[in-house]
């Protein structure tokens, strides 16, 4: 049967690149230059109604262990319409010993990429490390970055992104599923064959954006700055000017959606920009994903029907689970989460219809993101 042995072949290639980034991620190694000099950094975010997040980003801020002359940080607030402005001004004026820059967008300039090209245009310094609202990171943040920036030839750097610790098994479950994303994207730049990085967590040398006068991320999606901008590197430098930091000081903390629906919709969002990709890996390897787990999904329904599909299914589910399993096992002990693995199976049962799903929709379906609507 057709479905059969096109299943049988797109999960066992599906297994073959989990092994290898299984094997490309324990190659990855801690940031240990022979010397180190600490370097002026730009601190980028980009905020829009994040209230409730500042408090312990601006405390995260404060708690840097690195000279206060060597870094600066620049808020653009991207037309807030609850407190945050007022916050970020408070704590512009009450910590005047850190060079901090507040920008809001002009009525004309909406979104976040609009909010990060305004502040790269302000960033005094030659490395930019961009992170996010909802955040927060360890005092020895900056440091990691700057030795990172001791190889000249490296262009832009990513980082891990861990989400709070949570009682709920859906949070959970959503922070087992990023670190997958992390570790993927990680393990693919440690190949040399770069596909994604997060926002959140990204560095980068300010001169990638004077080299050309293009869009480097790519303004026709809502979505996507980090993905395109670090596509644009790899055209341009080559993947060797990548590297990705696996030191647990680099790692940052985020928030959990707090339902299905905002997850579903993060994942609608980060699909929308699909269309954009032009790097053949990236499209290769989403696409195998979407195909291995839609395969699933149409056994798991075919076996209601079919009477020789129960066992494939089963087979193929267990198969890629295991592999799966082995990769997320030794990425949670890399990044201090085992106590994520015990939700693996309940989010193996639902990530397939999860992401088959998310992956179709987000083509077509609009998303809301901070408050607005965006359609198709």
């Amino acid at each position: 049967m057709i479905i059969v042995i096109l299943s049988w072949l797109i999960v066992l290639l599906y297994i073959f690149v989990i092994l290898r980034f299984y094997w490309a991620w324990t190659k990855i190694q801690d940031n240990n230059p022979k010397s180190s000099s600490l370097k002026k950094i730009s601190i980028v975010i980009a905020t829009r109604n994040e209230e409730e997040n500042l408090a312990p980003l601006f405390q995260s801020i404060l708690d840097l262990d690195y000279p206060r002359n060597h870094f600066e940080v620049i808020l653009i607030n991207d037309h807030s319409d609850d407190s945050s402005l007022n916050l970020m001004e408070r704590f512009k004026k009450s910590n005047t010993e850190i060079d901090i820059t507040l920008n809001t967008l002009s009525s004309h300039e909406t979104g976040k990429k609009m909010a990060l090209r305004k502040a790269f245009s302000l960033a005094k310094y030659d490395i930019i490390q961009c992170t996010d609202g909802d955040c927060e990171f360890s005092r020895l943040w900056l440091q990691e970055c700057t030795k990172a920036f001791e190889n000249p030839a490296i262009k832009l750097i990513s980082g891990g992104i861990r989400i709070n610790h949570s009682p709920s098994i859906f949070q959970k479950m959503q922070a087992l599923e990023l670190l997958s994303l992390i570790a993927s994207g990680g393990a693919a730049i440690g190949l040399q064959r770069p596909i994604m990085c997060n926002g959140a967590n990204m560095a980068f040398r300010k001169e990638i954006l004077l080299q050309e006068k293009e869009d480097l991320m790519n303004h026709k999606y809502e979505s996507g700055d980090d993905i395109f901008l670090l596509q644009e590197v790899k055209r341009r430098f080559g993947p060797s000017a990548i590297t990705f930091i696996k030191d647990q000081n680099y790692w940052i903390t985020t928030t959990a959606e707090e339902n299905v629906s905002g997850w579903l919709n993060q994942r609608m969002r980060w699909v929308s920009k699909s269309a954009g990709y032009k790097d053949s890996f990236l499209i290769f390897t989403s696409t195998l994903v979407f195909l291995a787990n839609l395969s699933l999904v149409i056994l798991a329904i075919g076996s209601i029907f079919k009477i020789q599909l129960p066992s494939t299914f089963v087979y193929l589910f267990i198969l890629k689970g295991f592999v799966d399993f082995i990769f997320l096992k030794k990425a949670t002990s890399d990044s201090s989460q085992k106590h994520l693995l015990w939700v693996f199976i309940p989010l193996n049962l639902f990530y397939p219809f999860f992401i088959s799903y998310s992956a179709i929709f987000g083509q077509f379906k609009g998303f809301t993101w901070k408050g607005r609507i965006y359609k198709k």
